[in-house]
């Protein structure tokens, strides 16, 4: 039995068999009139979330809806606009907004009695010839702080820094004020894995400028996002990139599988003619098979990052030549045969000395895992929590997927290994063992794309690095590991002069205590210039993206 329409709005003709209601005669039409739709609220409609040039301006429209969300005709009084900074933007009594400065503030319609307000975004993003006026610079290359410099920035790199007044600022130039505030180089996740394009504005907006993506998951196009980053195509940090892991057996489905030497070099072969920066192998590798991707690696010239692969061994990874340990706890699995054995901690640092191998030691990682060991409720609370408001609703499924097959049935505690984790951390750092900051965001559980990256500086301080010898392992040494690794990369990491225009503004002196650098006061990211207030919308958009208004 169908509904349809006979006459005018509201009503509905119904074919009915009226000797189912206990009436006489079958196949009859009823006429229903339905009651007129009441007013119960007033929609406002916004095209889009943010304007990003002072003088720009966006028509809003407003309608009157009833309680279930439909359109109610008619209209009623003809809206009043407002809002509540036009120091901000304007509105006109037709609804266009005219954004005057940047800022946020919130326009209000009222018609038929109702009202509703929406907070509208007015932001810059500057670009081309940009210049940050009186700040204190941290350029972390083994100088100290120069307060009171101008740094200038064209065409996405740092061309010039000096005091106050001693730099030519082009007539045309973006100026930034950042008197009073600081500027250090953006930083950089060696350890991501990267699924949904809105990781990247999270990654942003907490100043992480750079990331190394290790195996693209679920089919994610890493590549070919970080080639459309490059080209200005998309937002984002700057992105250098494996292909699928390598392995002898299939981690969670999400690696390419390779049994014998000839499928272990063809599997290089492809994925450096893809456009592969970087290679990562995983831990179920043979040891011939290992062998022959470290020399196709390094007849091609890629450099290989891996777990700690079970069957050569620590010793083994080294000596074929490893570039990166991805996860200190991999050390802890191989070298030490996963048991917490401090007398072997010199060897390890001699070995990895010698080898000239980096370690990434993902302490945050191992804190989430620490945490949700055995139980779930730590999940839920992270799903629960502010950070959960940039969580898709697929990733939440798949966090909970993985917990459920991976933690939630766990026994015992794995607490006092994190804290062994900690003093190889400690030790590692002491014997002069080159870090890299990482943090395996966003698959694994409670693992949020950029916000996680302050978990890793905090708890290499609590390792005993100093606040600025942490800032130093999220920075230069990320330039640097790359500049080794990657032929033709250009420089970044630092704030010099040539280098990668990769920069955070920061309201205080993140060498005094790293809380600072949550909450960045801009990112300047290959020479593109995001104000607070557009790191603001940014998170904004990605949390009302996935979970509306």
């Amino acid at each position: 039995m169908v509904p349809r329409p006979v006459g005018p709005r509201g009503v509905i003709a119904l074919g009915v068999a009226l000797s189912t209601l206990g009436l006489a005669g079958c196949g009859d039409e009823v006429v229903i009139t339905a009651p007129e739709p009441s007013p119960a609220a007033v929609r406002l409609s916004v095209p889009t979330r943010a304007l990003f040039d002072v003088g720009a301006t966006l028509q809003l429209s407003a309608e009157l809806i009833d309680a279930v969300g439909r359109p109610v005709p008619g209209g009623g009084a003809q809206p009043e606009w407002s809002s509540d900074d036009p120091g901000v933007l304007t509105v006109n009594q037709s609804g266009l907004v005219t954004a005057v400065t940047e800022g946020t503030t919130r326009v209000v319609v009222r018609t038929g009695g109702f009202e509703s307000s929406e907070q509208l975004w007015v932001v810059r993003d500057l670009q081309g010839s940009v210049a940050l006026v009186d700040v204190t610079v941290l350029p972390m290359d083994g100088s100290g702080p120069a307060p009171g410099q101008t740094v200038l920035v064209e065409d996405g790199r740092v061309t010039a820094i000096g005091p106050v007044g001693s730099v030519s600022i082009p007539g045309a130039a973006h100026r930034v004020d950042g008197a009073g505030r600081y500027l250090v180089p953006g930083l950089t996740d060696a350890h991501t894995h990267p699924e949904e394009e809105t990781d990247f504005l999270t990654y942003l907006a907490n100043g992480v400028t750079t990331i190394i993506s290790l195996g693209n998951h679920q089919g994610a196009p890493v590549l070919a996002w970080r080639d459309q980053i490059a080209a200005g195509e998309l937002l984002g940090p700057t992105i250098y990139a494996t292909g699928r892991i390598l392995d002898g057996a299939q981690p969670r489905g999400r690696a390419t599988i390779v049994t014998n030497r000839e499928e272990a070099r063809a599997a290089v072969r492809a994925q450096v003619a893809e456009g592969a920066d970087f290679l990562k192998v995983y831990n179920s590798l043979t040891t011939p098979v290992f062998e022959a991707i470290m020399d196709e690696a390094e007849a091609l010239g890629v450099a290989v990052i891996g777990h700690g692969v079970r069957e050569p061994g620590f010793q083994g990874i080294l000596d074929g030549g490893v570039s990166a340990i991805a996860h200190m706890e991999e050390v802890f699995y191989t070298h030490f045969g996963s048991t917490i054995d401090p007398s072997l901690i010199p060897a390890a640092v001699a070995a990895l000395r010698e080898a000239h191998t980096w370690v990434m030691p993902n302490l945050s990682t191992f804190e989430r895992v620490n945490a949700q060991w055995g139980s779930s409720a730590a999940l839920e609370g992270w799903l629960g929590g502010d950070l959960g408001r940039y969580v898709s609703p697929d990733r939440a499924t798949a966090w909970r997927a993985f917990h459920a097959q991976v933690y939630a049935n766990r026994t015992g505690s794995v607490a006092p290994i994190l804290s062994f984790l900690g003093d190889m951390t400690t030790a590692f750092h002491e014997g002069g063992v080159p870090f890299l900051l990482a943090t395996d965001s966003p698959i694994i559980p409670g693992m949020f794309a950029g916000y996680s990256i302050h978990d890793d500086l905090r708890l290499l301080v609590r390792a005993g690095l100093s606040p600025a010898e942490a800032l130093e392992v999220g920075t230069r040494n990320a330039g640097e590991f790359v500049a080794a690794h990657r032929a033709g990369t250009e420089p970044f990491g630092t704030v010099t002069v040539g280098a990668r225009a990769d920069l955070i503004l920061l309201d205080g002196d993140p060498t005094q205590g790293l809380e600072t650098m949550k909450r960045p006061r801009g990112v300047m990211v290959a020479g593109r210039y995001l104000s607070g207030h557009r790191l603001d919308q940014l998170l904004e958009d990605v949390a009302r993206g996935w979970h509306g208004a």
